[in-house]
């Protein structure tokens, strides 16, 4: 605070949101993705496959945020704010989205996968409005940047930690279920309002209209470049997530597998060509991000692998026939079974090293080359993700490990590194 004069505002007044945004974040992340997956499984039955595609579509809010982060840094709306209505017309459309998850009984696919989206852009619309904030924070305190960046997703790890050790409770079909989470949610929807309403981002009112006159021509080409591909980004992940979701004819692999590789194909090099008219490092960088997202299998459907509700007749305790997958994983095939309070500990324990892994950067990374930070985090990223294989062929268990000591272990290393 002696150091320089603001950090006492830029900490505790403005950054007041962010922490308490970044919390809530936690929370609502922990209710509405263990809920999902539970849900899937458990009160809709479908298979690992259809889940996963299913949760790739309900996802769709997290690939475009490209789009309402360009938004709200350009487009004032009522009283001349660029975030807080955002955040407010998210907290609505979450409540909603979770009262209806909650209440309505429905086990129809299409409608609860458009409940699943409009819940998720209730988080990750304020979860743009935040990096927003934050960014401008940095901009005029560059000297704290690395630790404004630790203040906010620490608070996020934080309040996950706590919320995912409940969430195992309370997803039990005897406590709450499912359905039950969803419910909660509204909370934290409604939570998503306060910041907004009482003026913690530190916005000041403008006029978008004179700003946007003001702006010299350069700028409006590199905005226009921009909102571009931000346009093709989104426009390309709902292409895909509807294909995954809903294109059901028996050549839906190879269609949907051709198309998702063309488009993404596509989508980086309109990026970079996009993006290039501004700044060869700028474009260079987008494409990077795109490509280490792209070419770094991430899924789900391990969970539905281990997935067991505890009950006899459960997901995993099922006694499937040959060829039938609608039932779940079987027990007697000799695969692992995880109960949901053992996952929600497990997913506590991954906040628990991410923040480790926020006080590493911040104590020694935070200094280096992006590029040295990089290359160490996708290198220990490479040998993670090759123990994958040692629980798949069931190595562990000649080894001694045995699930879920393994499942831990391999918890522990994504969110440091993350």
């Amino acid at each position: 605070f002696q150091a320089e004069d603001g950090i006492r505002d830029c900490l505790l007044s403005r950054g007041l949101g962010d922490v308490y945004k970044r919390q809530n974040q936690g929370v609502g992340e922990a209710l509405l993705f263990g809920a999902q997956k539970y849900f899937f499984l458990d009160d809709l039955g479908l298979s690992a496959a259809r889940a996963s595609q299913l949760d790739g579509f309900s996802n769709i809010p997290w690939q475009v945020k490209a789009v309402y982060g360009m938004a709200s840094d350009s487009y004032a709306l009522w009283g001349g704010l660029r975030k807080a209505p955002y955040m407010v017309c998210a907290g609505v459309g979450g409540v909603l989205a979770a009262l209806a998850l909650g209440a309505a009984h429905t086990r129809n696919v299409g409608a609860v996968a458009l409940l699943l989206v409009v819940a998720n852009l209730s988080i990750a619309s304020p979860d743009v409005m935040v990096d927003g904030a934050t960014a401008e924070r940095c901009r005029t305190h560059p000297k704290l940047a690395a630790d404004l960046q630790s203040l906010s997703w620490g608070s996020l790890y934080a309040a996950s930690l706590l919320a995912n050790v409940a969430m195992g409770y309370l997803v039990q079909p005897d406590v709450l279920g499912a359905r039950g989470c969803f419910g909660l949610m509204t909370l934290t929807s409604r939570a998503v309002l306060l910041p907004a309403a009482a003026g913690w981002l530190g916005e000041r009112r403008d006029d978008g209209a004179a700003a946007a006159r003001a702006a010299p021509p350069k700028l409006d080409a590199q905005r226009s470049a921009v909102f571009r591909c931000a346009g093709a980004t989104c426009a390309t992940s709902l292409a895909i997530g509807n294909l995954q979701a809903f294109y059901r004819r028996d050549d839906a692999d190879a269609v949907v597998g051709s198309l998702t590789v063309g488009l993404g194909l596509g989508l980086s090099l309109f990026i970079f060509r996009g993006l290039k008219t501004i700044s060869r490092d700028l474009a260079s960088a987008a494409v990077f991000i795109f490509l280490s997202g792209a070419l770094s299998p991430a899924t789900e459907v391990m969970f539905a692998w281990f997935h067991d509700d505890e009950k006899d007749g459960g997901n995993c305790a099922k006694r499937c026939a040959a060829g039938d997958e609608d039932c779940g994983w079987a027990r007697d095939r000799g695969y692992p079974c995880i109960g949901s309070v053992y996952y929600g500990y497990m997913r506590a324990t991954g906040r628990v090293f991410g923040l480790v892994g926020i006080i590493l950067y911040n104590k020694y990374l935070s200094r280096w080359p992006y590029r040295r930070v990089f290359a160490l985090g996708y290198l220990v990223t490479f040998l993670a993700n090759l123990l994958d294989l040692v629980w798949v062929t069931r190595t562990n268990l000649a080894l001694g490990l045995d699930d879920e000591f393994f499942l831990l272990g391999l918890e522990v290393v994504q969110p440091v590194v993350s």
